[in-house]
């Protein structure tokens, strides 16, 4: 077959010629696809691309050796078969071959597809996406490996012929972008995407490999309006963007690509610094690529030779000088041409001046750095155009920030005067802003109205604003209104309190008085506000402890020119100058010590110079800093830099200061840096020495990054794996910060946390200073601790990008080409960059890097990773493979690790993390596994008096004690747990009967040698076969039932990990103070939706009704936007002004001129921030600025009545701060915008200043300066509106779900939970202390929950109980499994509600009584609703072993359904009973007895043997299998296979008396590797089957509640339960991500088998889109997918599905998809923008003056204001309409509204009171009355 024989057979739309290059490019195509599919290769589009190269590479040399043209019209088939052949056999190692008969079945498709037989009768030529045609260009690299078409009508709007087409790609011709191509999707859809973009033609898709594909997309719309038409950029300067972005790859920068300032410009931010470097420049300012920014300071090149007293600027910048100002401003050292970047030196050079014959010589230095912060480096001898210019060099040249001048360390005023001016002026603001006598007014207002004490209500006005004096406020109100007969003293905790009243009652305190005030309320109260000041502000002179103020709080309350962070500063540089230290702040919060840590000063007395220290690390901590010096100007003694004690560093060299050289050109500087702590021993531990944050003992691990793949390079991730560690990044941030501190210019400089960042970096586990002498104590040998240690060291981290973007869910998104193609390397991708692996799971290819067992747990599976001890880490960062059976040093055997190859991957890695945490680890526990008074329920352990006694662990303050119940437990095979009873064998049998715990005294007092009792349970479901493995080879004991019956080696030893996880840790009581400081419980958006399932309105009412501030912040950032809500929740367009409200508005001042007229900018700065330092309103502007929005739908902002511009200025104390978001510390500041926008408009008002009073003035200049400000104010105001809409509006952290949503609440507790069977099931006990906290009494309820709440039975009430030996909380725990917990170390919140009917909710909606059943699940042959509490474990045990106890809770369940169930149908209850509640606590009295029952007849009724395997597995199956307790037959031959026991069976009965032992586990690695995969789904997929219930309730709250969270828990459920089935695992989520989604969108779905015989399930889709369903017809798909084996397989509850269904139906009865339709029809405005939402949402919102409290359920996140406010427009609506006397009306009940808001005008916050004593009003009935009696009519 000729390659004429190709087409000539053709006739159609296309012309035969024109279709040989697209066929012999598609046929190339094809064949390196299907090579890489018959090797299941991942060759990413880049190799293919060079693969395609080469094969035309090989058709060019065939045709040049057989004498032919080149063309591809002479392309014979031999030439084609050789060309390919010669590529691919050789990437297939001669797997594939290409043959004659290929190219016959290419022609074939290439002409099904050209005449319309392959899609849908569309006739299209297909194009190779590895043409070089499409090589930068926008569609190929969307379409990545994947086919392109084209047809004869997209070809017609460009109006070329395809050979034109063709021609057009190549030159990049304009015309193509009036046309498109498209790509083929899932579903057969040809969709159509831009051919040729403005990108393209600029060369701007160039870089677009080096960015994300949202990134790149937010770059094209930025720079959409200059590039054009081919006129962006030149290629040179892409080259130089590209190298800037490949060094930082290449590196292991991270960076995020983002506009820049202006049009034109992109940036990329490099992350961990604070640098910033121009990517893109129109083409007039190109030469500004590569510029650097570096927190306000800009690095370029300039030259030392001067023209017209100017110096000449170095345009001729290559690749390699863009990548060294990189380098130099990263503080890389560099030499060009063997010199060094930066170096100290003179030149010389003479010249004549004009009319003279002398020559005159002028010395300069090559590098020196001003006072000011400018500095000029040399970097290499100026060459322009091939000629050199003699003593003339090309410099780096560092031009300071503008606000460097501007800090107190260059004012005049002398430290101690303005750290005393700062105290003193925050003293007297915050005394002003507390208003102590506010609050006592209010009091007496309400007192004289005649309201009694307990109905008294706080004014809202009194609690906004400021939360630190609400809460303050809000002590003061309790105390006098009676609800509080405790004032705490400042600075006393409610612990302090309880714990002298503990020492009271001990004897050893007498009373409170330094604690507590005594008197009168409002002396008390008076005495507080006078004490308070000096607790929260302090003084400047130390007080009797030695503190002095505190710096936060002062920067704070302080007046001052700056914004909160600059006050910080200057507190800071202050304090530093007159050398105070962090001991003496007041303060412990996180900002504390981020500022404390500043005050720490080198200590001359442990000095030592760095140049005598021979350690590796100093001696290459020394080198950097010495190099650096020397690098900016310094000539440097290297016994001047010297390290102290703490890690300070102090250095002390010449520096240059002029240009000029000779007399007074240099000075001395002096600086201190830190902290660099030494690597000790050879364990590498560090032991850190900060000035205030809490020290700590830390073994360094590495980070990692990956390179990315070479062309022609197939390497492994772990190949291509980079690590840095504790060095690498000292010396990396030591080098980039003190090249920052030297260029300063001053002379003294202070920086000693500036290395802090780099602790903050590692990826370690802090333990305390002296963690070897406390791990002692504790009892954890030096072995193990030195492992510890080792294990740490070994640590790698890779990005956390990783996560998200190359584990699971990026590979689920490959695997169904769903946004994510892993070959795809056109754009940036994580997944790409790992060759598409899922890096969750350690497959065989870390062997011989990394440990294949140890690993991160839940997300961070398999991206933590741990090195084996022999891998080699080299020189730069790459790893050397080691022995591929090595592991990491905390796997190796010998300490008890040799057992974990018995047990399932999941459990060794929960062993690793337990033993990381271990306080010790005990050997020879003599365990048994027995149920024992349901103690040893789910998890539960009971331990013996003596072994508690004799294995301590540290407490809460640090001190020994004894184990006590909750704290956690850990045995070497992942069976973990808390201890739920300590039992003293001697205790009187009567007082243990009483307890509920005589089975358990009488079971320890039979078997003294047994440590520990735990349950029987978990082989079936954990297949840790190691457990038993150890305890056979153990010392093993028989073990005497209670009965008398005796269990052989019924107890044996191994080794229990006592955790840190203790008790007392982990339990937290939350106060007002701690609430003040953000620690509080939080009242979720999640608890909110099971609160709503229960209907539990006035819980939700208390919970969230005093959310307050929220509402207030929400609204000060929607102005900003040009939104605003007005105070009843309405949403509005444009700034409303509210009753009462008058804003500050900050006038445009005079301009200030100098006495030569220009303008003094500084000065009118520094007025312009000392005027908005505490407030915010509305600034005037000149000019207006966008507020939101683009285009037509930008948003202006609003002209006041003289037509000046108003720009919202945000509240002062939202203008900066510090937020803790998903690990990371954001720090945001405003003010430094506003201040922006400030300069921008004075410098615009000069300029028009200028023009309308010169008259010969350069008004081009002029209208360009005033171009740029307007461009300057944009960008400004633009950079912060779009991090608050990034932060405040569409994060998941936004002001809706995390303000509106969430509720921290006072009184409240997190406490571990245990079970305790001498309990009812509907009652939780506690301590006393912690029943005072709460504010509760016994008896009374309290709210009970365990996050995520994903279903109503997430919470519970429960009724109080005093326990004084607890530190946490116990419940029976029948109750857990509702609850969707366990007793392994789970934590509960708690929270008491207070008013009269949330304590009735919290005992009828939210208790056991009120949930007696499980409505999710129901029968379907019986009809019947299981109970709601547990049936299985010790409780199936006994109902096996009596069948009376059985028939009993067979009975109580039926008589349960019909009470519920005949309640439901006819509203009637049986004869007798007065109330529901009363019915139902009848049966929880009889569930009561019958848990009881059965937990006292499973005591001791099985046991686990460890004799030998045969007799330990038939006593598995007959305490687990025969009672029915737990697991399956099958399950128990999983267990045998990681047992290393077989029977000659795969399945069916076990054959106990053929029990072969192998001596070994039958797994493979690649079970384990499945299990790994399998863990990793429940990892990610919780999160996935989260977003169900987020989804569903975010649509149907309202509607339905309880149907979206029972309907979507499942999903959670059935990913827990695949945790070790991976095919099960990788189904399940397939479900979750697919077929669920399907589900709930409402299509029809079709049924279809696989290859292994599972159904799954596809939408049916006619003309390319998804039928829709009727509602009948989706409730029978709908219940058939819940209930199918290879659905969700749960008997779901099918009336769940029929209600739901009837609220998503539409008005034609099909069914509404709940991401869309449905979502627009009855999402409420809340939800919409709490979940997913986004600024065009609050606009559409806005334009409707929607209600933000909209909807049944949303309503009652309504804050009290809101709600009062809305009471008294309605009433004034309902007196209006009446038309009654005003005498009628109660005066206290008619007030005006109260507005929403924090800044007034001159500061002072006018509030028009709203009435808190507003009831239900009703018009009374209209009488006649005698004129004299009419007042007025309303």
């Amino acid at each position: 077959m000729s390659d004429v024989q190709l087409v000539n057979e053709y006739t159609g739309t296309f012309a035969k010629e024109e279709l040989r290059m697209p066929f012999y490019e598609f046929t190339i195509w094809n064949t390196i696809e299907f090579a890489n599919s018959e090797i299941d290769g991942r060759w990413s589009v880049s190799e293919c691309r060079t693969m395609r190269n080469r094969i035309m590479a090989n058709i060019v040399s065939g045709l040049k050796a057989r004498g032919m043209d080149v063309s591809y019209h002479t392309i014979t088939t031999p030439v084609l078969i050789e060309a390919m052949n010669s590529v691919i056999e050789d990437a297939t190692d001669g797997r594939v071959t290409y043959t004659k008969d290929n190219i016959v079945a290419d022609r074939a498709e290439f002409f099904a597809y050209i005449n319309g037989q392959m899609i849908d009768n569309q006739k299209v030529v297909p194009l190779s996406p590895y043409w070089n045609l499409f090589e930068g260009n926008s569609a190929g690299n969307i379409a990545g490996t994947d086919l392109m078409f084209i047809g004869q009508e997209q070809l017609e709007r460009a109006n070329v012929s395809l050979a034109g087409f063709m021609r057009g790609l190549r030159d990049r011709n304009v015309q193509l972008q009036q046309t498109s191509v498209s790509l083929l999707s899932p579903y057969g859809k040809l969709n159509e995407i831009p051919v040729l973009t403005n990108g393209d033609i600029s060369g701007l898709t160039k870089l677009a490999k080096y960015m994300t594909e949202r990134e790149f997309s937010i770059a094209s719309r930025h720079l959409a309006s200059v590039v054009d038409s081919g006129n962006f950029m030149s290629n040179e300067a892409f080259d130089r963007s590209i190298a800037i972005l490949q060094y930082l790859q290449e590196n292991g920068y991270e960076y995020e690509v983002t506009p820049d300032t202006l049009p034109g410009q992109i940036q990329a931010r490099i992350k961990g610094t604070r640098i910033a470097v121009r990517l893109t420049e129109p083409r007039e300012n190109e030469r500004f690529v590569g510029r650097v920014y570096d927190n306000g300071a800009q690095i370029y090149f300039n030259t030392s030779m001067q023209k017209d007293g100017k110096n000449v600027t170095y345009d001729d910048v290559n690749v390699e000088d863009t990548v060294a100002l990189l380098q130099f401003a990263l503080g890389v050292p560099l030499e060009v041409d063997g010199e060094l970047v930066g170096r100290t030196g003179i030149e010389s050079y003479q010249f004549r001046k004009k009319g003279s014959t002398t020559p005159t010589t002028v010395s300069r230095n090559i590098t020196y750095v001003t006072n000011s912060g400018n500095g000029s480096f040399v970097y290499k001898p100026l060459v322009i155009n091939g000629r050199a210019f003699k003593g003339n060099h090309v410099n780096i040249y560092r031009k300071a920030p503008a606000s460097a001048s501007q800090s107190w360390a260059n004012s005049k005023v002398p430290a101690v005067n303005f750290l005393q001016d700062a105290v003193a002026s925050a003293r007297a603001r915050f005394k002003a802003e507390l208003g102590e006598d506010l609050v006592y007014q209010a009091y007496r207002d309400q007192l004289y109205a005649g309201v009694e004490k307990s109905e008294m209500v706080i004014p809202e006005e009194l609690l906004t604003g400021d939360s630190l004096i609400a809460e303050i406020r809000k002590s003061y109100w309790d105390v006098l209104t009676g609800r509080s007969d405790l004032l705490l003293r400042p600075g006393v905790t409610i612990d302090d309190y309880n714990e002298r009243k503990a020492e009271i009652l001990g004897g050893s305190a007498e009373n409170y008085d330094d604690l507590v005030y005594y008197g009168d309320p409002e002396v008390v109260m008076q005495e507080h506000a006078s004490d308070v000041v000096d607790a929260i502000i302090g003084t400047f002179q130390p007080d009797s402890d030695g503190k002095r103020f505190d710096i936060v709080n002062v920067a704070r309350y302080m007046e001052g020119v700056d914004n909160v962070f600059g006050n910080q500063n200057n507190l800071v540089s202050a304090c530093q100058e007159l050398g105070i230290r962090a001991e003496d702040m007041r303060g412990q919060s996180f900002s504390h010590n981020l500022l404390g840590n500043k005050l720490v000063y080198f200590d001359v007395d442990t000095a030592r110079k760095m140049v005598d220290l021979e350690s590796p690390f100093m001696r290459r901590m020394f080198n950097a800093i010495q190099s650096t010096l020397e690098t900016r100007g310094c000539e440097v003694n290297p016994e001047d830099i010297l390290i102290d004690g703490q890690g300070l560093v102090s250095y002390r060299a010449k520096q240059y200061s002029k240009r000029s050289a000779g007399s007074g050109d240099s000075h001395i500087i002096e600086g201190t840096i830190g902290q660099i702590f030494e690597p000790e021993g050879e364990l590498g531990y560090i032991k850190t020495a900060f000035g205030a944050t809490p020290n700590y003992l830390s073994a360094p691990g590495y980070e990692a990054y990956v390179l990315p793949q070479k062309a022609g390079e197939k390497k492994t991730v772990e190949e291509r794996t980079r690590l840095r560690g504790y060095a690498d990044l000292m010396e990396m941030t030591l080098r980039y910060e003190l090249a920052k501190q030297v260029a300063t210019g001053q002379e003294v400089s202070i920086e000693p946390a500036s290395l802090n960042s780099v602790y903050a970096r590692l990826y370690d586990t802090r333990h305390d200073l002296d963690f070897f002498e406390r791990s002692a104590e504790e009892g954890l040998s030096t072995e193990w601790a030195n492992r510890i240690i080792r294990m740490e060291a070994s640590r790698v981290k890779y990005p956390k990008s990783f996560v998200k973007e190359a584990t699971i869910n990026a590979e689920y998104q490959a695997t169904h080409r769903a946004n994510v193609n892993p070959r795809n390397d056109n754009f940036y991708s994580t997944f790409a960059l790992v060759d598409g692996r899922n890096m969750a799971v350690l497959d065989e290819n870390v062997d011989g890097y990394f440990d294949p067992l140890a690993t991160g747990g839940a997300t961070n599976q398999g991206t933590v990773r741990y090195l084996t001890e022999d891998v080699k880490i080299n020189e730069d960062g790459s790893l050397t493979q080691g022995d591929t059976e090595s592991r990491a040093p905390l796997m190796a055997d010998g300490l008890g690790m040799e057992y974990s190859k018995y047990d399932p991957a999941d459990r060794v890695q929960m062993v690793q993390s337990n033993i990381m945490q271990a306080s010790s680890i005990v050997e020879n526990v003599r365990v048994a596994q027995v149920p024992i008074n349901g103690l040893t329920f789910e998890d539960g352990n009971v331990v013996s008096k003596a072994w508690a006694n004799a294995h301590q662990v540290r407490d809460v303050n640090g001190n020994m004690r004894s184990l006590i119940v909750g704290d956690k437990l850990c045995e070497f095979h992942g069976n973990k747990g808390v201890i739920s009873k300590i039992i003293d064998p001697d205790m009187d049998l009567l007082e243990a009967e009483a307890l509920g715990i005589k089975d358990a005294v009488l079971f320890f007092r039979n078997n003294p040698g047994v440590d520990i009792v735990s349950a029987p349970y978990p082989a079936v479901s954990r297949f840790n076969a190691g457990t038993a493995r150890e305890l056979m080879d153990g010392d093993k004991i028989d073990v005497v039932m209670n009965d008398g019956t005796v269990i052989e080696a019924g107890a044996s030893t191994l080794r229990m990990i006592i955790t840190h996880m203790t008790v007392d840790n982990k339990t937290k009581i939350y106060d007002t103070e701690a609430v003040a400081e953000g620690r509080g419980r939080k009242a979720s958006a999640q608890l909110a939706w099971g609160l709503n399932s229960h209907g539990a309105d006035a819980i939700m009412k208390e919970l969230y009704g005093s959310n307050n501030n929220a509402l207030i912040d929400l609204r000060e950032h929607l102005i900003v936007l040009g939104f605003d809500i007005d105070e009843y929740g309405n949403f509005k367009q444009e700034y409303t002004p509210q009753t009462g409200e008058v804003r500050n508005v900050f006038p445009e001042p005079e301009l200030l001129l100098t006495e030569k007229g220009n303008l003094s900018k500084k000065a009118m700065v520094n007025e312009f921030k000392e005027l908005i330092q505490d407030k915010g309103g509305f600034m005037t502007l000149p000019f207006p600025l966008p507020l939101r929005g683009s285009g037509e739908d930008t948003v202006m902002t609003p002209q006041d009545e003289n037509g000046n511009y108003l720009l919202p200025v945000l509240s002062a104390n939202l203008r900066s701060g510090h937020e803790l978001q998903d690990g990371q510390v954001n720090t945001h500041a405003y003010t430094s915008a506003y201040v922006t926008v400030f300069e921008a408009s004075i410098e615009y008002r000069d300029a028009l200043r200028q023009m309308d009073e010169t008259s010969d003035v350069d008004k081009a200049k002029l209208e360009a300066t005033m171009k740029k400000a307007v461009a300057k104010a944009e960008s400004a105001y633009a950079t912060m509106r779009s991090d608050i809409v990034a932060r405040k509006f569409e994060g998941k952290h936004n002001l809706f779900r995390e303000g509106l949503m969430m509720n921290k609440q006072q009184s409240s507790a997190t406490a571990v939970w245990t079970a305790d069977t001498n309990l009812g099931v509907g009652e939780v006990s506690m301590s006393s202390a912690m029943v005072s906290h709460l504010g509760v009494k016994p008896g009374e309820p309290v709210v009970l929950w365990r996050d995520p709440v994903l279903r109503s039975g997430g919470i519970r009430g429960f009724k109080v109980a005093i326990n004084d030996e607890l530190t946490g909380v116990a419940v029976n725990p029948a109750v857990v499994e509702a609850m969707s917990g366990d007793f392994d170390g789970d934590s509960v919140g708690l929270v008491a509600p207070k008013s009269k009917g949330a304590k009735r909710e919290a005992l009828e909606k939210l208790s056991v009584a009120g949930n007696l059943l499980d409505k999710a699940v129901k029968d379907p042959e019986t009809g019947l609703y299981e109970l709601n509490l547990h049936q299985g474990l010790d409780v199936q045990v006994a109902r096996w072993k009596n069948p009376e106890l059985d028939a009993k809770f067979v009975d109580i369940k039926q008589r349960i359904n019909d009470y519920e169930q005949g309640y439901d149908l006819t509203g009637q209850l049986p004869e007798g009973i007065k109330s529901l509640h009363e019915g139902r606590m009848q049966f929880v009295q009889e569930l009561n007895g019958l848990y009881r029952q059965a937990f006292t007849e499973s005591s001791c009724a099985i046991a686990i043997s460890y004799k030998d395997p045969a007799t330990h597995l038939k006593s598995v199956y007959d305490a687990c299998i025969e009672t029915g307790a737990k697991g399956s037959v099958g399950k128990l031959r999983e267990y045998m296979r990681y047992f290393g026991l077989s029977d000659g069976r795969t399945e069916g009965d076990i054959d106990f008396d053929n029990i072969v032992d192998h001596g070994k586990p039958l797994i493979t690695r690649e079970d384990q590797i499945n299990t790994q995969y399998a863990t990793a789904v429940k990892a990610f997929g919780t999160g996935v089957a989260g977003m169900f219930s987020q989804r569903g309730m975010s649509v149907l709250r309202n509607l339905a509640p309880t149907e979206v969270l029972e309907l979507t828990y499942v999903a959670t459920q059935s990913v827990l339960q695949a945790k070790h089935d991976p095919i099960e695992a990788r189904r399940k989520y397939e479900l979750l991500m697919g077929t669920m989604r399907h589900v709930w969108t409402g299509v029809k779905l079709e049924e279809h088998v696989d290859a292994d015989g599972a159904t799954f399930w596809e939408p049916v889709r006619e003309n390319g889109k998804p039928v829709e369903l009727s509602r009948e017809d989706w409730v029978e798909q709908t219940t058939r997918i819940y209930h199918h084996k290879d659905g969700m397989n749960v008997g779901i509850n099918p009336e769940l599905i029929d209600n739901i269904s009837k609220v998503m139906v539409d008005d034609q009865g099909y069914m509404m998809n709940i991401e869309t339709s449905l979502r627009q029809a009855t999402a409420s405005p809340m939800d919409t923008l709490a979940y997913g939402g986004t600024i065009k949402d609050l606009e559409a919102l806005a334009s409707k003056n929607a209600n933000v409290f909209e909807g049944r359920y949303n309503d009652l996140f309504k804050p009290s204001k809101v709600r009062e406010n809305i009471e008294h427009r309605d009433l004034e609506q309902a007196v209006a309409e009446a038309k009654v006397y005003r005498r009628e009306v109660d005066s206290s009940m008619y007030r005006k509204s109260s507005f929403i808001g924090r800044d007034m005008r001159d500061d002072k916050k006018v509030f028009v009171k709203a009435s808190s004593a507003v009831k239900q009003w009703t018009p009374p009935v209209e009488q006649e009355v005698e004129e004299d009696d009419v007042d007025l009519y309303f």
